[in-house]
């Protein structure tokens, strides 16, 4: 393994993870755990298909993955 793969990995390894959940029309709860850019997408996306995405909670999740990304940016400075 290179420098640089040694270096990704940790990276990638120390990433913090967002947990988000929803519960649907039929009392169902959907989870999703979020590292990236991504997962964050794939979540917007199920909930898009799920009928779930909504303005304010598109915006909590987006105001939470900021925090927790800002968050790890000063850990790793």
């Amino acid at each position: 393994m290179t420098y640089a793969q040694k270096v990704a990995t940790g990276l990638i390894a120390s990433m913090p993870t967002l947990c988000i959940s929803k519960t649907d029309q039929a009392g169902k709860e959907h989870k999703w755990e979020i590292q990236s850019a991504f997962e964050l997408n794939e979540c917007y996306i199920e909930l898009s298909a799920l009928g779930l995405l909504e303005h304010s909670f598109l915006c909590f999740i987006a105001k939470q993955y900021e925090e927790m990304m800002t968050n790890w940016k000063a850990t790793i400075s």
